[in-house]
């Protein structure tokens, strides 16, 4: 990158991003339990700048490296906002890590890099994003390592400027230096800049005289890779990160979702990292950047299958090795843009016109942003989740309700938030943590281990959005409201959800029923008008209260011409099941006997569907659910 050029890049760099921030400021691409993790540490740091020690919200986030929450922090203090100042750093981190692996691609000599960097535009945008960096936060959300990667990038690009313009031990007082930074942030790119790190050491020291200065040379290298490998593992956070590392979270990498087709992929890099080496080790300084991403791609494998390593003596996990992948197709992504342009700037070597348009600022510069704009777009995307404008109004209301009328629960009780209008199971999960300080193990168990809530009695009161609670009748339960939402007494919800659970009257199974999600087993959600049973085998379960005969239920099959019937049994507890072949979408009435049960006693409505299809295999859609029928009613004679 031309140095005279270089306020033009940044210029670059600040419009592409703007318009990208600008493009997605309402998208949230992940609803995983991470978004809920991270979000509780920044709003927590945001709320008095001093954390308490073994916060029960928190666990493991309390001994988390934080200077990437503290930066969220921040900027949530700036707009109002945690939630949105954690989003908005989320974007800039992406925006700031594709811009430093296209300043690489624009290290390529002659004029390879605007090439290169069209090239890997036009491969990700073609791809749309695959594993590269950025699909750490869609679906996971790995917060902290993506701003870390985008600082680790942006050491090597430095430290690349300062190898070819200053002495060389000032790179490695930069590295040194950005190591250090880096490990408050998350483990694993530091550990990748601190590989890149030892490499130039062994590097320099095989280009060193021979004789007594190599000697020196040896001394003076081993003491600064010890003062990098001290920084790290002296670091508060090493132990931490470590011992997380441990735990097998889920993580779909597709093809790579495999040990063994990681080692391969590890396997491929390293290999690829053999003739940039022998370039750079022919030509020196005018291919510097070879010796800098050959470095980072033979780090990152190397740490992998070190990471495979520990893991077979138990010291790691599955979870660990795969988080490796999005750098190591990453890097491999960049020495096919790589190749691509060298390739293409040989072409048009004799063609002095296009030679001399690519050597024109302007256009390399133009051609800088537009890659920046179209990489970053596409970068590791999937579908939105969830609005950033809804959840930070909800945010505020939450907020506004807790520091205005919501008393601190009862000793031995928590309240919690639950039923937000339109968000998410895991955005009401990360409200609990953070605004009502749920402990992790109360929100835990309701929000990701089951349907429903409860026990009751630990409970002091649920907020929730008005007449958007699971429960029939819950307003009934509200003791204060404060704009859309309300505050519902536990005490008085468990006895509103007892009544909504007895046998009797009629049951809607659509959005305006709100049938207890703990009656239902396999069930889809609901819909305007039904609910569409999801599988093989569902079941509806209330409480008896008094002696019943009849019950009728509503239901339409899922039918197409090439699926033209629906074999349905419907059993109530152990009495033999009404066995029907429906073969019309016309809604149909199945009555069903009951047989006697005490009251206070369960009566399982199973229904068993051996002809369950999903739209996807009939090629009607992409949806995959396994539909049988769309249940609208229950009711009781």
């Amino acid at each position: 990158m031309q140095k005279s050029s270089l306020s033009g890049y940044i210029l670059a760099t600040l419009l592409a991003g703007v318009f990208f921030m600008i493009g997605n400021a309402d998208a949230v691409w992940s609803t995983s339990v991470d978004l809920a993790h991270h979000y509780a540490l920044i709003f927590r740091i945001g709320e008095s700048w001093h954390l308490v020690p073994d916060d029960p919200t928190l666990w493991e986030m309390n001994v988390y490296p934080r200077s990437g929450h503290i930066m969220a922090a921040l900027v949530g203090s700036v707009f109002g906002s945690p939630f949105l100042g954690m989003h908005l750093v989320t974007l800039a981190s992406l925006v700031l890590l594709w811009a430093s692996c296209l300043a690489l691609l624009y290290a390529a000599p002659g004029r390879t890099g605007p090439l290169a960097a069209l090239a890997l535009a036009t491969l990700v945008v073609f791809t749309e994003g695959g594993l590269i960096h950025g699909a750490e936060i869609a679906p996971n959300y790995f917060f902290s390592q993506l701003i870390a990667q985008a600082l680790g990038f942006m050491a090597i690009v430095i430290a690349l400027w300062i190898e070819r313009h200053w002495h060389r031990g000032y790179v490695y007082a930069f590295l040194l230096a950005a190591i250090w930074v880096m490990t408050d942030v998350h483990l694993l790119p530091t550990l990748e800049l601190l590989g890149v790190f030892a490499g130039v050491l062994l590097l320099d020291l095989l280009r060193s005289p021979a004789g007594r200065e190599r000697i020196g040379a040896i001394i003076v290298a081993l003491a600064l890779l010890m003062a990098g490998i001290a920084t790290v593992v002296l670091h508060p956070s090493f132990s931490a990160m470590r011992s997380i590392s441990e735990n097998n979270g889920g993580l779909n990498l597709g093809i790579f979702g495999e040990i063994w087709s990681i080692a391969v992929l590890c396997l491929v890099v390293l290999v690829s990292c053999i003739p940039m080496l022998r370039s750079w080790w022919r030509a020196s300084e005018s291919h510097a950047l070879y010796k800098y991403l050959a470095l980072y791609g033979a780090a990152v494998a190397g740490l992998c299958l070190l990471q495979m390593v520990l893991r077979f003596f138990n010291l790691g996990s599955d979870y660990a090795v795969k988080k490796y992948v999005f750098g190591l197709v990453s890097f491999l992504f960049l020495i096919a843009a790589l190749w691509v342009g060298n390739a293409a700037g040989a072409a048009l070597a004799s063609r002095t016109r296009a030679t001399r348009l690519l050597g024109s600022a302007p256009l390399r510069v133009a051609i800088f942003g537009l890659a920046l704009f179209f990489t970053v777009s596409s970068a590791g995307r999937t579908e939105p989740q969830a609005d950033t404008s809804d959840i930070v109004a909800a945010e505020r209301q939450l907020t506004s309700l807790r520091d205005s009328v919501l008393s601190p629960a009862p000793t031995g009780k928590y309240n919690l938030v639950a039923d937000i209008a339109g968000m998410p199971v895991v955005v009401n999960y990360m409200f609990s943590l953070a605004v009502a300080r749920t402990p992790r193990e109360v929100a835990g168990h309701d929000f990701l281990a089951g349907t429903t809530l409860g026990p009751w009695e630990r409970y002091g009161v649920i907020v929730s959005s008005r007449g958007h609670s699971r429960y029939a009748g819950a307003d009934r339960c509200a003791s204060m409201a404060s704009g859309p939402l309300v505050v519902l007494d536990a005490t008085c919800l468990s006895k509103v959800q007892r009544e909504a659970a007895l046998c009797k009257g009629s049951f809607d199974f659509s959005t305006k029923g709100r049938i207890d999600p703990g009656m239902l087993a396999g069930f889809s959600g609901a819909e305007q008008e039904f609910r569409w049973t999801e599988g093989t085998q569902v079941s509806f379960t209330c409480t008896a209260d008094e002696p019943r005969s009849l019950a009728k239920l509503a239901l339409a099959p899922f039918l197409t011409p090439a699926h033209k019937r629906q074999r349905v049994s419907i059993a109530v507890n152990d009495a033999a099941p009404i066995v029907a072949e429906l073969s019309s979408a016309s809604v149909s009435v199945v009555e069903l006997p009951l047989p006697q049960v005490a009251p206070g006693q369960e009566m399982r409505f199973t229904i068993d569907l051996p002809d369950a299809v999903s739209p996807q295999s009939l090629g009607m859609s992409a949806d995959g659910r396994r539909l049988g029928v769309a249940v609208r009613s229950l009711s009781f004679e």
